[in-house]
Parts: structure tokens; sequence; C-alpha cells
């Protein structure tokens, strides 16, 4: 359910696989669209609360545990993008609420294809900017 654009000072996480990670940097095949989605899955960090940004990475964290939406591995990463960052530097995106039943703070960056090599390569860089935080608490 759309629920309309998110913050521009607010931030949303995506989970890759440890490949799309090269220490600090991150790879823009961590953008690339899944077979399934028509738009990037991300979560929104700031929608539970939490007092900082890894605080809010290990709420959502625990939110996709409990809720079974992905079973987390060693190998998955979270990475974690500024919504005004993305709309400043790249304006044809949008970063949308949508939450599902089982997950309340889902929402999706909207405006690429896995075509457009620039949108992915902008939001990597943006993505290296901010800590990436691991796949499984530790």
């Amino acid at each position: 359910m759309s629920c309309g654009p998110l913050p521009s000072d607010d931030h949303v996480a995506r989970v890759c696989l440890k490949r799309c990670v090269q220490g600090p940097r991150v790879l823009p095949t961590a953008f690339i669209l899944r077979s399934q989605e028509s738009s990037l899955s991300v979560n929104w960090l700031e929608k539970h609360g939490g007092d900082s940004l890894p605080d809010n990475v290990d709420r959502v964290r625990a939110r996709i545990s409990e809720q079974g939406i992905l079973t987390l591995k060693r190998k998955h990463r979270f990475i974690v993008v500024n919504v005004g960052d993305a709309g400043e530097k790249l304006p044809s995106l949008s970063v949308i609420h949508d939450s599902t039943e089982n997950d309340d703070s889902h929402s999706l960056i909207r405006g690429y294809t896995n075509d457009d090599d620039s949108a992915m390569a902008m939001l990597a860089n943006l993505a290296s900017k901010h800590e990436i935080h691991a796949g499984l608490a530790s």
C-alpha cells in the first residue's frame, strides 16, 4: 500500500549480498532490481523510531527476522541511502512508503531500471557515505 513520499532527512536500507560491497565501498550491483521487483525494495529506517541509524538498522533487522520476510545470513549486508541525497542527485527517482501486511517499513525507490548504470552507480556512491551493517546482529 503506497503511503506517499518519505521525508528527505530520512534514510532507507537495502539488504544485499556481501559480494556487493568491497571494504567501505558499495558496488552498483547492490542496486540491481531483483527478478520480482519493478522498483527497488528498501526499508524506511526511521519508521521504527530508533535513536540512531545503527539502532534503526537493528530494529529493521529484527522485524525482518521476526516476520519471516527474509532469512538473513552472514553473507547479507544492510546498506543505507539518505532519501534527500538520492532525490537531489537523481531527480527522476522517488522514494515512497509502500507498507505491506508483514512489513510496515517497506518502501520503494522508483524511477530507474537495470539498464540505468548511472543511477545504480550514483546510489552506490551515496550508500558508500554511510556505515555498512551486517546482515546478522553481532
